[in-house]
C-alpha cells in the first residue's frame, strides 16, 4: 500500500514537468536575433555578385527552443537594389529546421523585409511546416545585422 501511494505521488508530481517539456504541436511567436555575415564578392558589368554564410543567434527563449542559425546565401546588387536568396538550418542544438528565404530591398535604407518558408526538418522537427518571415536592419560595418522573425509552425508528430 505504501509503495502504491509513493508511485501515485511520484507520477502526480512528475506529470506537469513532462507536459511542460513537450512542445506545442503548433503555434506562432516572434524572436529577436543577431547575425554576422561572411561573404566573397565580385563586381562585374555594373553589378556586385556575392555569396556567403550568415551565422545567427536567437536572443530570446521560444517554444521551439531554437538557438542558432547557419544561412548560406547568394546576392546581387544593381544600383541601389539588393536581392538575396538563401537557405537556413535553424537548430535547438540537437535537431534542425530547414528554410528557404528571399528578399529585395534598397541598399540605401539598410532594412530588409523577407519571406522565409520551412522546407523540412530533422529529428523532432521532421515534417514541420510553416514560415518565419523576417525584418532585418544593418547594425555594423562588418556585416552585422539585427532581425526579428515571426514564426508560425505546425509539427508533424
Amino acid at each position: 500500500m505504501l509503495v502504491r501511494s509513493l508511485v501515485i505521488a511520484t507520477v502526480a508530481l512528475t506529470t506537469p514537468t513532462l507536459a511542460a517539456e513537450q512542445m506545442a504541436k503548433s503555434g506562432s511567436f516572434k524572436t529577436a536575433s543577431a547575425f554576422k555575415g561572411i561573404e566573397e564578392a565580385q563586381q562585374t558589368g555594373g553589378h556586385t555578385l556575392s555569396h556567403g554564410v550568415t551565422y545567427g543567434i536567437i536572443t530570446e527563449d521560444n517554444p521551439l527552443h531554437i538557438k542558432t542559425a547557419n544561412c548560406p546565401y547568394i546576392s546581387e546588387i544593381s544600383g541601389d537594389t539588393v536581392s538575396l536568396v538563401g537557405k537556413c538550418a535553424w537548430t535547438d542544438g540537437e535537431d534542425d529546421i530547414f528554410t528557404e528565404w528571399h528578399t529585395t530591398f534598397p541598399a540605401s535604407k539598410g532594412v530588409a523585409d523577407g519571406a522565409q518558408t520551412f522546407t523540412g526538418g530533422s529529428g523532432k522537427f521532421s515534417g514541420i511546416q510553416g514560415s518565419n518571415p523576417f525584418q532585418c536592419q544593418l547594425a555594423g560595418k562588418e556585416g552585422q545585422f539585427l532581425c526579428t522573425q515571426s514564426w508560425t509552425y505546425q509539427l508533424a508528430k
